[in-house]
């Protein structure tokens, strides 16, 4: 798609030095605007920070949670498979039967806390597969090049 408003080019020199391309006075970008009018003209100049350390922790962060959801679903399958409720002994082979649950339940008053679990794991496990992929392809970004370094250093 294309922008209807390009930006003008200019050329590395004018970045660099921030003047404006047509008067050739001086912009008046600086800081953050300045350098990203530089990678906006010039992308492959976009030397961004990445925070793989932050994305780490906040992946464990996600993790632990499905970990205590998980363990949380465990408990309640081993009781509801020991328990005197008909329906209950046969959720692990019937997901009808489980689904329905948490809507007889609540018109009961009650909470099927295993089918509660299940509807809490999926938006968390999506969330958490997602910002894997994310992380992963994060992570196989190259470095930056000295070059690049160098031109940004200058603006």
């Amino acid at each position: 798609m294309n922008d209807p408003n390009p930006a003008p080019a200019q050329t590395p020199a004018q970045l660099e030095t921030g003047n404006h391309e047509k008067t050739g006075e001086p912009s008046r970008t600086e800081g953050y605007d300045r350098l990203g009018m530089a990678m906006g003209h010039l992308p492959e100049m976009a030397i961004l920070r990445r925070f793989r350390a932050l994305s780490a922790e906040d992946l464990l962060y996600q993790q632990a949670e499905l970990q205590g959801l998980e363990e949380r679903l465990s408990r309640y399958q081993a009781k509801d498979k020991q328990s005197d409720h008909e329906d209950r002994k046969t959720y692990a082979l019937d997901w009808d039967t489980l689904q329905r649950s948490g809507a007889d339940d609540a018109a009961n008053g009650d909470v099927s806390a295993q089918w509660d679990t299940i509807l809490k794991i999926r938006p968390g496990l999506k969330e958490y597969h997602e910002a894997l992929i994310r992380h992963r392809q994060v992570l196989d970004l190259g470095p930056a090049i000295p070059r690049q370094v160098k031109a940004l250093q200058r603006l």
